[in-house]
């Protein structure tokens, strides 16, 4: 790993090579940055160099200015809004009591475990609700918002994907 490229090569259980080199959206901290192969999977953990969201993995062009525009839009303290209750929630915290709990899927299994019971009667309601409604592809914590949006008429598809349902 570098910090503005990741290059992969794999030998295959058929004796076959995978060779792939990403050329990352934005900077990673590599020596923060991990990576764990399993039977069926390799699983990448990229460390940040800055805050942000990205909007893909490999980047197409100069990405630095989207990147920094939407790190200044972070409060910078690791708060951020959440339907969570009415409060702000803080997710760096809420990472870190969950860290025990695996790697991963386990460890956000963990997490959504951890919200679910201590939340209240509405907010255990709004998840339930927004998750099986959705397909999968939403989870609010926010009943006000759950109980008047129909999820099964407006499902959409996360990026790359597409709906289709059983009545068609």
């Amino acid at each position: 790993m570098k910090e503005s490229d990741v290059f992969v090569e794999m030998t295959m259980p058929d004796g076959s090579k995978f060779t792939r080199q990403f050329a990352l959206w934005s900077k990673i901290i590599p020596e923060k940055s991990s990576h764990k192969l399993t039977k069926y999977k390799l699983m990448l953990n990229l460390a940040k160099a800055l805050p942000g969201d990205w909007d893909e993995l490999e980047r197409q062009e100069a990405p630095a200015a989207d990147v920094q525009r939407r790190s200044n839009e972070a409060s910078g303290d690791g708060q951020l809004p959440s339907a969570y209750s009415g409060k702000k929630v803080d997710w760096s915290q809420a990472a870190k009591d969950g860290e025990g709990d695996g790697e991963g899927d386990a460890a956000l299994q963990s997490l959504f475990q951890k919200i679910y019971k201590d939340a209240d009667e509405d907010t255990r309601r709004a998840m339930v609700k927004s998750f099986q409604t959705s397909g999968g592809t939403v989870l609010s914590t926010n009943w006000d918002e759950v109980g008047r949006t129909d999820y099964e008429r407006n499902i959409e598809a996360p990026q790359g994907q597409e709906v289709h349902r059983w009545d068609e």
